[in-house]
């Protein structure tokens, strides 16, 4: 028989391709490696088992085309020549590859015979891909949540038919989420919208991403939303946090990688970046990028470098990075940042003080509370150290503190102690609950581990404005310290409004260390230490420069006995006089009265309006004193003019003293 001689050579070519292509399901493989990801970087494929590279001789955009769509990573950005993702290894595969973009593996395309090549691995080629890209929503965080693969440029769900715990484990391994607790199926975190991405996912639970597991064709599947798989991770296997600041939403940048905290160099990293940190931890906007170690240096390992964000990533490692560790700087160009503030508060509210009471969290602009459901010391450890309020003392339950209002923001808040803020805990996705407000959890602390005092005045309301710091009174800087900052600290020492912000050392120079440089109040911060500063002790002034505060005071009377230093107790609240309740009133009480008069010691504590029944607000009830506290209101006792008294129980006091009680008064009088 007569053979065309083009005809068999054709034949014998795309028999021998074939060939090749058959035993590349199980010898040739491909895989893009030192990128910041699975979908960028150098280009390798597994021959004859062992992987090598790719020459970058005619290796275009067609053909990083076939790379990115053959490892389902969307649709090719860029074709890198010049080893711009480093030198391999080994041989080099292939060389002059043309692709016209068509071709299902990127050896389909044409290229001179394999490892025949006259280049370099400095020429190794390198490409990015657009990516499918995979979150978790709708959870507690990014590390739990329903399954979603973005495809084809639109968000899409996971079915949960064969989805398993070695599927979760896939999805957790993908996104640096630690191990696989759970797989949930039956829209365990909400039905999703849009396609139905992945259906029939069965994984062996070794697979780099989840759509390399054995699935029905992209986007086929006899599902609804009501099927949308989820996954609860152990927890993400890299941590970020902002350290050397004054606060947890401002500092120097690290990341915990492989067991260990590191920093990020300031190349490229712009407000950008600081955006997806800011977001990424719950600190509202960012303000500022700080590069050149404005934080301080750090130590161990640079993690990250040529950070370039577009502001949308979820985690400040999605962003375009050069690979982990790979970089060209040194600790002192440390990158931090400044945000806003935790998009998140916490609260303890009717309580007899700021560390204790019911537990309470600003969540999307409004209080609500957390359920007590799991709620143990541990987590109470973990709220009393996020608001400087020493240890914790007790975990309750049960509404000890009242019911609150609005949401139940946390529920199953599992804690190990060590989270930085209690919404890092383990716990249900936000607002999701079974509780009502009877069940809201409160705590005890041991106080704060910072107080605040006013010294150098005429009374407790009005002076040098000192911290105790590490255990020693220091001062603060005067520096943009105004009425704003005034008022905090008044309403914080419970002594009304402030009247006056002052400067210069008004009351004396203090001693010891400036704790507060360049202290910056909106009015509202519960404590002057939540206000914008610079880090702790880190200042550029003398004690020449102390700040001071006038305050209009929380006052306290005795009337209608035969002196001022016995008589009806008064309280000035809110600018009306009213009256203390009898209930557990007793004679520690009346010291605690007596000495904050500057009437020597308390001789009785009389009930049952012994003089008389006053008018006004009932302010104080169940007053329960150890005798040591500064003021009467510092002792524990109801909230503000809650009571359930009427004025037949007004409480008063005799004390040992009446001549300074009137100098007292006089100066009272004449501040």
């Amino acid at each position: 028989m007569e053979v065309d001689p083009l005809t068999h050579c054709t034949f014998i070519q795309y028999f021998v391709q074939f060939s090749v292509n058959a035993a590349n399901g199980s010898v040739m493989s491909l895989r893009l490696v030192n990128g910041n990801g699975q979908c960028n970087g150098r280009v390798e494929i597994l021959y004859n088992g062992a992987w090598g590279t790719v020459c970058d001789d005619y290796f275009d955009l067609n053909a990083a085309q076939v790379v990115c769509r053959q490892l389902h990573c969307g649709n090719a950005l860029a074709a890198n020549g010049s080893a711009a993702f480093g030198q391999g290894q080994g041989q080099i595969v292939l060389d002059d590859v043309q692709c016209t973009g068509n071709e299902q593996r990127v050896w389909d395309c044409q290229h001179q015979p394999y490892t025949v090549n006259n280049c370099g691995h400095n020429e190794d080629a390198g490409v990015v891909c657009s990516d499918m890209s995979l979150r978790l929503v709708n959870g507690n965080g990014q590390c739990n949540g329903r399954v979603e693969i973005l495809y084809n440029g639109a968000w899409g769900t996971v079915c949960d038919d064969y989805f398993d715990l070695n599927a979760a484990q896939v999805v957790c391994r993908q996104l640096h989420c630690g191990n696989a607790l759970a797989a949930n199926g039956s829209a365990a975190f909400g039905q999703g919208q849009g396609q139905i991405v992945l259906d029939d996912v069965q994984c062996t639970g070794n697979e780099q991403r989840v759509w390399d597991c054995q699935h029905q064709p992209y986007t086929v599947h006899n599902c609804g939303h009501n099927e949308d798989a989820g996954v609860v991770c152990s927890g993400s296997d890299m941590s970020l946090r902002l350290v050397n600041g004054n606060g947890q939403c401002n500092g120097r940048v690290e990341i915990l990688y492989n067991g260990a905290w590191g920093t990020v160099c300031d190349d490229y990293f712009d407000l950008n970046a600081a955006q997806v940190v800011c977001r990424q931890l719950h600190c509202g906007n960012a303000l500022a990028a700080n590069g050149s170690a404005a934080f301080g240096q750090g130590q161990g390992q640079i993690v990250l470098d040529d950070v370039q964000c577009t502001g949308n990533e979820q985690r400040v490692w999605d962003c375009q990075h050069q690979p982990y560790t790979v970089n060209n700087c040194g600790h002192n160009e440390d990158a931090g940042v400044v945000c806003s503030g935790s998009d998140m508060s916490l609260r303890l509210v009717n309580g007899n003080g700021q560390c204790n009471g019911r537990v309470e969290i600003l969540y999307n602009g409004a209080w609500g509370t957390v359920c007590d459901d799991y709620f143990d010391l541990n987590a109470a450890q973990v709220v009393c150290r996020q608001l400087n309020c020493g240890n914790a003392l007790a975990a309750n339950g049960s509404a000890a503190f009242g019911q609150g209002q609005g949401q139940i923001v946390l529920d199953d808040v599992q804690c190990t102690g060590n989270e930085q803020r209690v919404w890092d805990c383990q716990h249900q996705p936000y607002t999701v609950n079974n509780c009502g407000h009877n069940e809201d959890a409160g705590v005890v602390c041991s106080g704060s581990d910072m107080s605040l005092r006013l010294v150098n005045g005429n009374g407790q309301c009005n002076g040098r404005v000192e911290i105790l710091y590490n255990g020693a009174w220091g001062t603060v800087c005067d520096d943009y310290f105004d009425l704003n900052a005034a008022q905090v600290v008044c309403r914080q020492l419970n002594c009304g409004n402030a009247l006056a912000a002052n400067g210069s050392a008004a009351f004396g120079q203090g001693q010891g260390q400036i704790v507060l440089d360049d202290v910056q109040c909106t009015g509202n911060e519960q404590r002057v230490w939540d206000c914008q500063h610079q880090p702790y002790t880190v200042n550029n002034c003398g004690h020449n420069e102390d700040a001071g505060v006038v305050c209009s005071d929380m006052s306290l009377r005795l009337v209608n006995g035969n002196g001022q230093c016995n008589g009806r107790v008064e309280i000035l609240y809110n600018g009306a006089w009213g009256t203390v309740c009898d209930d557990y009133f007793d004679l520690n009480a009346a010291q605690v009265v007596c000495r904050q008069l500057s009437c020597g010691n308390a001789l009785a504590a009389n009930g049952s309006a012994a003089f008389g029944q006053g008018q006004g607000q009932i302010v104080l009830d169940d007053v329960q004193c150890t005798g040591n506290e500064q003021h009467v209101w510092d002792c524990q006792h109801q909230p503000y003019t809650v009571h359930n008294c009427g004025h037949n129980e007004d409480a008063g006091v005799v004390c040992s003293d009446v001549r300074v009680q009137v100098d007292y008064i006089f100066r009272l009088s004449t501040t």
